[in-house]
């Protein structure tokens, strides 16, 4: 549940113009005074809730979005394209608010509303679409996901395409879809790390490795593409090679689970079995759940003859 609530939000926040139409110092104090100076704008009152939604002050964004969906509702069911895209932007603020507010069922509502006020808006279709898979209605998410690209080929409902095609074991197509978000969107190098994983699904470890190489040089600093590398090296025996590779995520992302995880496993077969276990510790820590650590901790503390 706190994986939905955390991506929805993302997401929603990325759609948003909100906060880009706003350069002044305190833009809080612009649209407040905005809004009080013409009333009868819908823009103003638009602005003001995403500058308390950046804010984090979510029931003033909120108390702001309702005032203006009452104020403004006649002329948003009007039919005129500049009061639909308003309409569009507000039910998307409250959507990113439930979502923020942990209220799954209400930002879903949102997202409805917003896609029936404009289902011809690509980023609406791909919106919708990532609700549902994060709810796991795979099948429907699929449908909006279609919409979307063939209103406009964005790039990120390409990349989403591929995460459902993983989803569901289609590999192949899975590739396919993220090869043409790297080609719409060249300088992601996130896709090409998606890109590079997929490919070392299917066993096609050259290819992955050139796409993860190819990755961190359009981004030094992706650490996910350097944890890859390092997991590929240690997979081929290549230990200091991969430990470079972990070393170097761990310089980005020093709180890196697989980095921490996948060094200590480099250092533990290199024989430094302490360095090792505080690796191991290290990650243990930041997420006591899962158990890739707990594990290889345990195998060292049990050949060192400890209960």
């Amino acid at each position: 549940m706190k994986k939905f609530i955390l991506s929805i939000v993302i997401l929603i926040l990325t759609l948003l113009t909100l906060s880009r139409n706003s350069v002044w110092k305190d833009d809080l104090i612009l649209w407040q005074d905005v809004v009080r100076k013409s009333p009868g704008k819908i823009r103003p009152y638009i602005n003001l809730a995403g500058s308390y939604l950046m804010r984090n002050r979510l029931d003033d964004a909120l108390a702001v979005l309702f005032k203006t969906t009452e104020v403004f509702s006649d002329v948003i069911r009007s039919g005129n394209l500049y009061y639909l895209k308003a309409g569009l932007e507000i039910y998307l603020n409250f959507a990113a608010i439930y979502g923020m507010k942990g209220d799954i069922k209400r930002a879903m509502e949102f997202l409805q509303k917003a896609y029936e006020t404009m289902p011809d808006s690509p980023k609406v279709n791909y919106a919708f679409a990532f609700g549902l898979m994060e709810r796991g209605d795979l099948e429907r998410a699929e449908q909006y996901l279609k919409n979307a690209i063939a209103l406009a080929e964005d790039p990120r409902a390409y990349s989403l395409f591929s995460e459902l095609c993983e989803r569901q074991g289609r590999i192949d197509e899975a590739i396919i879809y993220i090869e043409r978000a790297s080609y719409l969107e060249p300088e992601n190098s996130n896709y090409l790390t998606r890109l590079g994983y997929l490919l070392r699904l299917k066993g096609r470890l050259d290819e992955a490795e050139k796409a993860w190489l190819k990755a961190i040089r359009l981004d030094k600093n992706n650490a996910d593409a350097y944890v890859n590398l390092g997991s590929l090296m240690y997979e081929r025996g290549f230990l200091k090679k991969a430990y470079e590779y972990y070393r170097r995520a761990l310089e980005i992302d020093p709180n890196s689970y697989e980095a921490l995880v996948g060094a200590g496993n480099v250092i533990d077969e290199l024989g430094n079995y302490s360095i090792a276990k505080e690796m191991y510790e290290r990650a243990m820590k930041i997420d006591p759940q899962r158990k890739e650590a707990y594990i290889e901790y345990q195998k060292i503390l049990k050949r060192q003859g400890v209960k």
